[in-house]
């Protein structure tokens, strides 16, 4: 499955993320291009259009809070995958991970946002990292 990023209020932001079935989990293959050096919050969102997004929390099955993707299971959501960093010589955002709590079979259809600024990975609801700057959602090919 994959989501195409696109930009959000004309930032320049656009990617892929490639969703693959893996166990009873998810890996997360993304390349993101359009930001500038610094990190970014990342998030597989609850909103089945992009539209929805501002007001969607991140993923999750149970009422869980928002965390960093490696705090314990129970301190964190499905949704909530931490920052893509980009660097000053790479300015392109690259993110590889597994998340084994995320359905693939839920991720299907939900949106993946990439957020204005750094996601503190614990301020409710979304770690203080701002709007979305491009979103997609995530879609059998």
């Amino acid at each position: 499955a994959v989501a195409r990023l696109d930009a959000v209020v004309g930032s320049g932001v656009t990617g892929q993320v490639i969703a693959q079935r893996l166990g009873e989990g998810t890996r997360l293959l993304a390349r993101v291009d359009g930001l500038a050096p610094g990190e970014y919050g990342f998030h597989v969102v609850d909103a089945v259009a992009c539209a929805a997004v501002p007001g969607a929390p991140t993923f999750d099955t149970r009422d869980r809070p928002h965390g960093g993707p490696l705090a314990p299971a129970e301190a964190r959501r499905p949704g909530d995958l931490g920052n893509l960093r980009i660097r000053h010589r790479a300015p392109v955002g690259r993110y590889d991970r597994i998340v084994p709590d995320l359905p693939f079979d839920r991720a299907l259809g939900l949106a993946v946002v990439v957020r204005a600024g750094l996601d503190d990975l614990h301020t409710q609801p979304l770690g203080n990292a701002g709007p979305a700057v491009a979103c997609g959602l995530i879609e059998v090919e």
